[in-house]
């Protein structure tokens, strides 16, 4: 689903009606198998979605949303339906969560399944788009996407405080902790965290001048 909705950006980018309107033809084709808006994550060539593939990324789908905004607001190719707000709506309902530390601070979650609870919440740091999910919470007008993007900056700055920021940690009542299913590892993950803040004019957040120290000394 992620390599769908960055391909339809960067044919909406690029000007390529054919490309988008091609990309856009396939992954509705074949990814929205589920009874909400959202893509399966991924996709077998042989056997199309199977298993627990239905489940979401959220990137993914917070991509291909921001990429169908762009589409009709910047280059005014319009669709049949409200497919970015569609999207926008239901990553706000089933991918959002309460950080265990402040309840009324919303967590970006990496997926509609993701594991969470009230004293526990699963993510991943370079999921984090500020400027998609401002762009589509006002488009939408679902506050909600607007401050997970201000909250999940505070949380990148946490993070970068500590150290490298992770691909995946737990957000618990405490602060961090390491996820049980993944190691603490800053690797192919986590390079998109300074790419999407820079993309956002966070050009000062602390995680950007932590990668760019860390990028020197690697």
């Amino acid at each position: 689903s992620e390599g769908q909705a960055y391909g339809a950006l960067l044919a909406q980018a690029n000007g390529d009606r054919e490309a988008f309107d091609r990309i856009e033809a396939w992954t509705r084709a074949n990814l929205l198998v589920r009874q909400d808006h959202l893509m399966a994550w991924r996709w077998h060539p042989e056997r199309g979605v199977i298993g627990q593939d239905w489940q979401t990324a959220t990137d993914g789908d917070l991509f291909r949303a921001w990429a169908l905004l762009r589409a009709e607001r910047d280059s005014g190719w319009t669709g049949a339906d409200d497919a970015a707000g569609n999207i926008a709506r239901d990553i706000a309902s089933l991918c959002i969560k309460p950080d265990p530390r402040e309840v009324s601070a919303p967590l970006l979650t990496p997926s509609a399944e993701a594991r969470s609870n009230p004293k526990r919440v699963l993510i991943n740091p370079s999921y984090l788009m500020p400027r998609a999910l401002r762009e589509l919470g006002s488009a939408a007008e679902l506050p909600d996407l607007v401050a997970a993007a201000d909250h999940g900056e505070q949380v990148l700055s946490e993070l970068a405080a500590f150290g490298p920021v992770p691909d995946w940690i737990d957000v618990t009542p405490d602060g961090f902790e390491t996820a049980p299913e993944y190691n603490r590892s800053s690797g192919y993950d986590a390079l998109r965290v300074p790419l999407f803040l820079i993309w956002s004019d966070r050009f000062n957040h602390p995680a950007v001048a932590r990668a760019a120290a860390d990028f020197a000394t690697a």
